[in-house]
């Protein structure tokens, strides 16, 4: 396999990669291209792979690989031979990612939140595919949510105090049970 000189298939992902724009944004929130980079994240895949593991058809992989790619979430780490064809491997270039918070002022703002709500959406859709698996998984599991008034200063620095937790994990972490995170806090009501 010839190895792409940004990354080797195997190599410990960064831990994470910044969303800066609202193309990137919708293209990491649609469902399918969010299952997509959950595998690249796990290891580095080709699409026939894919196409198999996910019950999709080549070309539709091909398409929502090829926009991941564009949208710098995805990068070719090597090709292989599949058949009797030559097939790229690709690999997500990071194992988390966060959307920057410039992206929801201005008149992106409504693209961004219907983005940032897809996957949400997404994050659901997970927990309920693997929540009844097992009762051991099922007790590991934690969900909470709370409604606080909150002064802009005791806001900011819960939010930073978050982004501090998220940053402390230790995501090139190989042995373990595979864990998903989702965190979100938001203001309730409207200004």
């Amino acid at each position: 396999m010839r190895q792409a000189p940004e990354q080797r298939p195997n190599e410990a992902l960064p831990p994470l990669h910044r969303i800066t724009t609202l193309a990137a944004l919708r293209a990491v929130s649609d469902d399918q291209r969010h299952r997509i980079l959950t595998l690249l994240i796990v290891k580095p895949h080709g699409a026939r792979e894919l196409a198999s593991q996910l019950h999709m058809s080549r070309p539709k992989v091909y398409y929502h690989l090829n926009l991941l790619e564009q949208h710098g979430l995805i990068r070719v780490v090597g090709e292989r031979v599949s058949g009797r064809q030559l097939e790229r491997v690709y690999r997500a270039v990071a194992r988390g990612f966060r959307v920057e918070s410039a992206l929801f002022g201005g008149r992106e703002r409504r693209g961004a939140m219907s983005a940032r709500a897809q996957i949400l959406r997404n994050a659901v859709k997970d927990f309920e595919e693997l929540s009844g698996s097992s009762p051991e998984r099922s007790q590991r599991t934690l969900v909470s949510r709370i409604l606080l008034r909150l002064r802009p200063a005791q806001l900011d620095e819960l939010r930073r105090r978050l982004v501090v937790i998220i940053d402390d994990l230790d995501t090139t972490q190989q042995e373990g049970e595979p864990t998903e995170v989702v965190m979100a806090l938001f203001p309730t009501e409207r200004p």
